[in-house]
């Protein structure tokens, strides 16, 4: 098998250009949320719940009893994800005499680039569906993390920890959305945890139906630029975006529908407690060491190379035949920290 081991950090630039904004448009969690360096067996961390007591008292009082707010673990095994590609020999030779684009001179860098926005798209997919229970294991996503109340998220039985509990808003049936219902969807977040959510992630035709709320001389997509616990975010000018309450609604075409399709859900999420989490692959950790990155620290917003701080290796295969092949590979888990920081609105109605 070939060593020959290429990050994309140091992937030519002249492809810079081509998948930073395919991943800014197409993959808006990987765009938005935190992207922290693990390390471990698993991905694990503590959810923190009440104890902790605090009160008046009379001068020259002794101390009480301590009391300390608990800690619950929460457990995830990593998610292996990963892109095969390659190129022939006589598709790479024609590429790079045929006169064609700087960018497609050298084939199979622009396979690999390929390669890596189409393992970044499954990972935004599995955002929201991924199942950590699956085999292979795959990224625990929204519809696992909180969409319930009652089932074990990482290992912790939500219904004897409140603290691990999102907040629900389930109407039963298709229901129209308004300004009113999204406010006090919000709110209700804030009670419940202390802080509103600062994002909501919807399907382009749930957002669609938020924007129609709106005036119809109000520019929609009105928030290009946001900040969230990953820092200062600019989305791509395709992506339509709009606050309500301090909340930044978000279109992203992978965001879950309900069955049948005639209403979709609004994911609403505090952004300090939810965030991804990855393995760097054994071929870069030397690179990451080089560069300052340690375990958990937090990605910035461009970590060197555009936009998706993925911690990707490609890794050079044996050849077959007169083809060159690779594998494109990302190890990672998303992590709510914080459940009862996040929610779900179900059945927000869509009018055809």
């Amino acid at each position: 098998m070939a060593t020959q081991t290429i990050a994309l950090t140091v992937l030519a630039q002249e492809y810079a250009h081509e998948l930073i904004p395919t991943v800014n448009r197409t993959c808006i969690a990987l765009r938005v949320l935190p992207m922290r360096v693990g390390g471990g067996s698993n991905c694990s961390w503590v959810i923190k719940g009440s104890g902790a007591t605090a009160a008046v008292m009379a001068e020259g009082a002794s101390a009480g009893t301590p009391a300390n707010d608990a800690q619950i673990p929460a457990v995830l095994n990593w998610a292996y994800y990963k892109a095969d590609g390659g190129a022939t020999g006589p598709a790479q030779a024609a590429a790079a005499t045929t006169g064609s684009p700087k960018g497609n001179a050298n084939l199979l860098a622009m396979n690999v680039v390929d390669s890596v926005a189409q393992l970044a798209s499954q990972v935004n997919q599995h955002f929201y569906t991924g199942d950590p229970t699956a085999s292979p294991v795959q990224i625990g996503g929204l519809d696992y993390a909180i969409m319930s109340v009652t089932n074990t998220y990482a290992t912790i039985n939500r219904t004897s920890v409140a603290d691990a509990r999102p907040t629900i808003f389930n109407p039963g049936v298709a229901t129209p959305v308004t300004h009113a219902v999204l406010r006090k969807d919000i709110s209700d977040i804030k009670v419940v945890s202390g802080m509103a959510p600062d994002l909501a992630l919807c399907h382009p035709d749930v957002f669609n139906e938020i924007a129609a709320t709106f005036d119809a001389t109000r520019r929609y997509n009105q928030t290009t630029e946001l900040t969230t616990a990953r820092g200062p975010i600019k989305l791509d000018a395709s992506v339509n975006a709009v606050t309500i309450s301090g909340c930044t609604f978000i279109e992203d075409k992978d965001a879950t529908r309900e069955s049948g399709n005639t209403s979709g859900r609004i994911y609403y999420l505090q952004s300090k407690f939810v965030e991804f989490d990855l393995l760097p692959p054994k071929e870069i950790a030397g690179l990451l060491a080089a560069m300052g990155i340690v375990p958990n620290m937090l990605l910035r917003a461009n970590d060197g190379f555009g936009e998706i701080p993925l911690l990707a290796a490609i890794v050079a295969m044996a050849k077959v035949a007169d083809a060159d092949t690779f594998m494109a590979k990302s190890y990672l888990q998303l992590k709510v920290k914080s459940p009862k920081h996040c929610g779900v609105r179900r059945f927000v109605q869509i009018n055809a």
